[in-house]
């Protein structure tokens, strides 16, 4: 998966990169709390995970996060399978701003 046309609607364009990239021991909350609310949320969390990327707040989890939800996946996928087959069981990790690009896209 390569970053495609969603990086361009996605609402941290227009934020400060380092507020996606906190500093350790200072809080992600404001960074995910722009995630919660993006249109393209969803991308962006299943980009993070085939990309196994290692740092800052990517679909609004962070590093630990995705390590996390990696390895529930993983065991209610199957070991070998790949994030891009997660991407309906993501779906309770993204916010409203997703929620409603979906909805309007039906």
């Amino acid at each position: 998966m390569v970053m495609g046309e969603w990086v361009e609607k996605a609402a941290c364009v227009s934020f400060p990169t380092n507020i996606f990239y906190p500093e350790k021991g200072h809080g992600a909350a404001m960074a995910k709390h722009i995630c919660w609310h993006c249109p393209v949320q969803l991308d962006c969390l299943t980009y993070s995970l085939v990309q196994n990327e290692p740092h800052g707040v990517w679909g609004g989890l962070s590093e630990q996060e995705r390590k996390d939800l990696r390895r529930t996946m993983r065991r209610r996928y199957g070991a070998g399978s790949s994030p891009t087959l997660w991407r309906n069981g993501l779906n309770d990790y993204v916010g409203d701003g997703n929620q409603g690009a979906q909805a309007r896209a039906v």
